[in-house]
């Protein structure tokens, strides 16, 4: 069978090269003796080089890079009469024409049908997309009859086939949460992901009856900027996973690791209209509901299990077993058992304590002094300046620090400069500790020295230091790490 060379090398933006990455090829139809769905992966050498042929057909391309777990996909070339030959992968991508020869019709026919078909099948459970099915067919029908719009006609009635399975798989949430009571809810974002959140409706610090706690009202979280209430907030249940670079939330992924702060943020507020990045009001709101139950959760806090309840594991990312430590020992995204959700129930929030850190909004440090949004949402460069510092040693001051060194202290037990009267926004958010809230377990990590973002929550390998008060403002913005994630929110 004819076949061209193709030859080159991968590079990424920073270093140049992507040595030891694999190129996996998937052929799409069945053409000449190669059959549909047939793939092969080959390897780029350690400066990022390949070199291999291909068949004559409709190939599929992905890349899995050194150091990740999953492919990504790079395009679909054509490959036929008049194709270049030799050729690097990106340049056959983009040049690759849409005109194919007469045999690789005949199979584009094929597959016209067999999307029909299989959007008949998917919507045989689903009776309000009857209609949907009849138009998949009506394209494919049209696809073969006409053969120079025939890929366009073909993609529309795969488009339109895979738009009904989407639809019947819709059904097991829809079931979940019905099942929940209306404490789940699934949430479609402007790019068509499912998002499952937890709806916590409004209340009050009475309604949680917590002994010793001097504030009254509802949580800050549900309070708008105008001072009227917001009748609940809609909390991800799971950290955020990439889909297509986009963040969702959803069951049995590896959480999205290796992304800075203002990356987050930006993947939160591009969901919709009212969607955003954990904030300090909503995780505090979730630690008062804690404390009000007497419960707190566990999580993956020793490479893929609890450091303090062993037989407490999840199904690690990379596969390996509980407390292997090597390879990404991150959890797939409640994967774990009940009480690693914030009330303890399955219908909790997912992963609060341990697996990764969580950038969360609203608060930042600088030169050791707290500034803080004044309501759930406010746009960073409106945050005041709280006049409250963290010292040289670790306490509560408003006093700003001479020293600006670095170091950590268990959060429950942070000590008060002498002279220091506390801050109540502070307290309500759980970044300054007061008697009903220091049984909340975690550290807090301050570095004194520049602008400092917080995570919270811990990380797969941090053990008792981890908790639902743990706090981190250590790192700048842009730091990136392989146990640093976050987790959206949606609030109107």
């Amino acid at each position: 069978m004819p076949s061209i060379q193709v030859t080159g090398q991968l590079v990424d933006p920073t270093t140049g090269v992507e040595g030891s990455a694999e190129i996996r090829i998937t052929s799409l139809i069945n053409y000449g003796k190669t059959t549909k769905k047939s793939s092969v992966t080959v390897f780029t050498d350690a400066v990022g080089n390949y070199d291999f042929s291909l068949v004559e057909g409709k190939h599929m391309f992905h890349v899995k890079y050194s150091g990740e777990y999953v492919f990504t996909n790079i395009g679909t070339a054509i490959v036929g009469e008049g194709s270049p030959t030799p050729v690097d992968i990106i340049t056959i991508i983009e040049t690759s024409s849409g005109e194919v020869d007469q045999i690789v019709i005949s199979q584009l026919q094929q597959i016209a049908a067999e999307a029909a078909a299989s959007a008949g099948e998917a919507l045989d459970s689903k009776n309000d997309a009857a209609q949907s099915a009849s138009e998949a067919q009506q394209s494919a029908d049209d696809a073969a009859a006409i053969v120079p719009s025939l890929q366009s006609q073909i993609d529309d009635a795969s488009n339109l086939g895979q738009e009904a399975l989407d639809t019947a798989k819709e059904a097991p949430l829809e079931a979940l949460v019905a099942i929940s009571g209306g404490k789940w809810v699934v949430i479609t974002d402007d790019f068509g992901n499912s998002q499952m959140v937890r709806r916590v409706p409004i209340h009050t610090f009475e309604d949680l009856n917590i002994s010793g706690c001097p504030f009254t009202g509802p949580l800050d979280c549900f309070i708008r900027q105008d001072g009227s209430y917001r009748p609940y907030v809609d909390v991800a249940v799971y950290q955020a996973s990439s889909k297509g670079g986009k963040a969702t939330s959803q069951a049995d992924k590896d959480p999205w690791a290796f992304i800075s702060a203002d990356t987050a943020r930006a993947r939160c507020v591009e969901l919709n209209a009212n969607s955003m990045m954990m904030s300090q009001e909503i995780w505090a709101m979730l630690c008062w509901n804690m404390i009000s139950q007497g419960f707190q959760p566990r999580g993956n806090t020793e490479y893929g299990r609890s450091h303090s309840n062993k037989n407490e594991f999840g199904r690690r990312a990379d596969g390996r077993v509980p407390d292997d430590r090597n390879g990404y020992a991150r959890t797939l995204t409640g994967s774990g058992p009940e009480s690693w959700r914030h009330d303890g129930t399955i219908f909790g929030v997912a992963d609060m304590v341990g697996n990764v850190w969580e950038w969360v909004d609203g608060m930042k440090m600088v030169s050791g002094q707290f500034i803080v949004a004044e309501y759930t949402g406010q746009p960073e460069a409106e945050w005041l300046a709280t006049g409250v510092y963290i010292s040289e040693t670790g306490q509560f001051t408003s006093v700003a620090p001479s020293t600006l060194n670095s170091g950590s202290q268990v959060w429950g037990s942070m000590p008060k400069a002498s002279g220091y009267a506390g801050n109540e926004r502070l307290q309500r958010l759980m970044i300054e500790p007061i008697a009903c809230t220091s049984v909340l377990s975690g550290r807090f990590y301050w570095n004194l020295d520049g602008e400092r973002v917080p995570f919270r929550g811990g990380s797969l390998n941090n053990a008792s230091l981890a908790g639902p008060a743990a706090l981190f403002c250590h790192h700048p913005r842009s730091y990136a790490s392989s146990t640093v994630g976050f987790r959206s929110a949606f609030v109107s």
